[in-house]
């Protein structure tokens, strides 16, 4: 049970060490994806909740994702839904993530660098998209329905089965409210249903000794601090640096400070039109029958402008 006791706000940033993964889509073919298999990876650490181990295997995955953003560029508040469930051979569970557009979480204390078309690797291994029916998900009184979409419908690199929309939903009250999700199953993946608490948003944020605005300066030579008001002890903090296309992503625990310095900041031009993200994150392990692994990942997140020197 998860306590609604006021938690102190920590007040000594630490320092991200960098890791740099390629996270792109190969090649695709029909029902069965085509994907590399070389890993990148320097400066990992520190694995805790959400970390997807990367185990090169068979097996099967599912994902239900949620993710409402306040103060996005593109304007307002909105509530992202999306799904992916799979069968894969030849990968570890992160690539497959990835490959179907979604994560769970990176190493904590850790930073992540995509670079824009960076192709993922080389080598061969399959996923297939599995149908599950219909996804109903509900949220204080509100329901919509997320119903299962054919990947050719949106390009050719890859058939199969996905989920993914925009809705309107109400803010919920965070620790009250609960994102109920229920599908209606196939012959592939029985019907099921999960229900996980929503996160709070991130209050108190700050970078350096100013309150987080819709705009910020940052310098990549100096790096900066980032506080918040902490939470729950097993949900983590993602710090997003989007520039040029390319991603830089760091991943905290929700203690209420941390840093990213130099280093990690170095392989993001300079851009005076990048856009920062800070996320609050839960993820909470499922049961689903039929599925080896099974995840429910559910965040509040800030967007604001970003001008990176």
């Amino acid at each position: 049970m998860r306590s609604n006791a006021p938690r102190a706000t920590a007040v000594l940033p630490r320092a991200f060490e960098v890791r740099y993964t390629p996270a792109r889509m190969d090649r695709a073919r029909r029902s069965w994806l085509s994907v590399g298999l070389a890993f990148a990876g320097v400066g990992c650490s520190g694995a805790g909740p959400g970390a997807v181990e990367a185990t090169v295997t068979d097996g099967s995955i599912g994902v239900l994702e949620v993710e409402r953003t306040d103060g996005s560029r593109e304007g307002g508040q909105r509530t992202a839904l999306s799904a992916a469930f799979a069968r894969y051979r030849g990968l570890d569970t992160g690539e497959v993530l990835g490959l179907v557009g979604h994560r769970l979480s990176g190493s904590l204390e850790s930073c992540e660098f995509t670079a824009e078309g960076e192709a993922l690797a080389h080598g061969e291994g399959e996923v297939e998209l599995l149908d599950v029916g219909g996804i109903r998900v509900r949220l204080a009184g509100a329901e919509l329905t997320l119903a299962p979409r054919a990947f050719p419908d949106l390009a050719s690199v890859m058939a199969g089965v996905f989920y993914a929309g925009d809705a309107q939903l109400v803010a919920p009250r965070a620790e009250l409210d609960e994102y109920t999700f229920d599908a209606a199953g196939s012959f592939e993946v029985p019907a099921f249903d999960a229900v996980v608490p929503a996160p709070s948003g991130l209050a108190e944020v700050r970078i350096g000794d100013a309150w987080l605005a819709e705009r910020v300066d940052l310098d990549r030579e100096t790096g900066f601090d980032l506080a918040w008001a902490a939470g729950d002890a097993d949900d983590r903090v993602e710090v997003e640096l989007r520039a040029h296309g390319d991603v830089l992503r760091c991943v905290a625990r929700d203690d209420g400070a941390t840093r990213i310095d130099a280093e990690a900041l170095a392989p993001l031009a300079p851009d005076p039109e990048a856009t920062l993200v800070v996320r609050r994150v839960r993820i909470v392990p499922l049961d689903i029958s039929g599925l080896d692994e099974a995840f429910a990942r559910v965040s509040v997140a800030r967007a604001v402008s970003a001008a990176l020197d």
